[in-house]
């Protein structure tokens, strides 16, 4: 389970230290679900829960800042820049993982990670914080956390357990395990984005931002190590 380590009160900036890093920086977005579309019902339906149960806990705290997901699958130019744009204008990604998340053959929830991981490499510094324990990525394990990639060295919310109503009802608000991480994941969106206003203006950050292309990230998923899972016993499926 991923331990929340950014405490918003000892951690901020002074409001002095904070305007001299520059003027305003507005994030339009709490956060942004990267997932990989799926077909799947059961995978689709865990996102509709995700994004239902969030918007509702983080809206508590923050009303103009919404979460952002992207639910038109397919590419093209106009959706690249879009996503782009959307992703520096997040305060944080949330990134849902299953063993689908970084196939070869569908690379663009490899690029939004290391987009994201590169845009939490420049604004951690800026303010000065190290990435231990001040993470901008939130991974949620969906399924496959025996395969969650080394690389990624981050701490996760499990949800490997997690199986979605096939009608109408979320889960995710009537299971304490759940809605407990749910509480705990939309306070900490809700500190990153209160921590990141008025620190600098974005406006120049995102205005020519653009996601990595699959040749970029490529060579690296080919790089990622699964860990060594032994062959399956049945013992632990009958």
């Amino acid at each position: 389970m991923i331990q929340f380590n950014w405490t918003f009160e000892n951690n901020r900036l002074n409001r002095m230290n904070r305007l001299a890093l520059s003027i305003i920086m507005t994030v339009e977005y709490s956060c942004f679900i990267s997932y990989r579309h799926n077909p799947s019902g059961t995978s689709e339906k865990l996102i509709k829960d995700l994004y239902e149960a969030l918007s509702d806990e983080i809206g508590v705290y923050i009303s103009d800042k919404k979460i952002f997901i992207d639910d038109e699958p397919g590419g093209g130019a106009f959706l690249h820049d879009k996503i782009a744009s959307a992703l520096c204008r997040s305060a944080c990604m949330i990134m849902v993982f299953t063993p689908t998340y970084f196939e070869l053959n569908h690379l663009y929830c490899a690029r939004e990670f290391k987009a994201m991981e590169e845009l939490e490499r420049v604004r951690l510094q800026k303010i000065g914080l190290p990435k231990d324990d001040h993470g901008l990525i939130i991974p949620i394990v969906f399924r496959g956390k025996d395969y969650f990639p080394r690389y990624i060295q981050r701490k996760y919310v499990d949800f490997d357990g997690y199986m979605p109503s096939k009608g109408e009802e979320n889960l995710l608000y009537s299971v304490s395990k759940y809605n407990g991480a749910i509480s705990r994941i939309a306070k900490y969106i809700y500190e990153c984005c209160m921590f990141f206003e008025d620190c600098w203006d974005i406006s120049l950050e995102c205005k020519n931002f653009r996601l990595p292309t699959d040749s970029d990230v490529k060579p690296w998923v080919e790089s990622l190590k699964v860990p060594n899972v032994p062959f399956p016993n049945t013992s632990g499926v009958f």
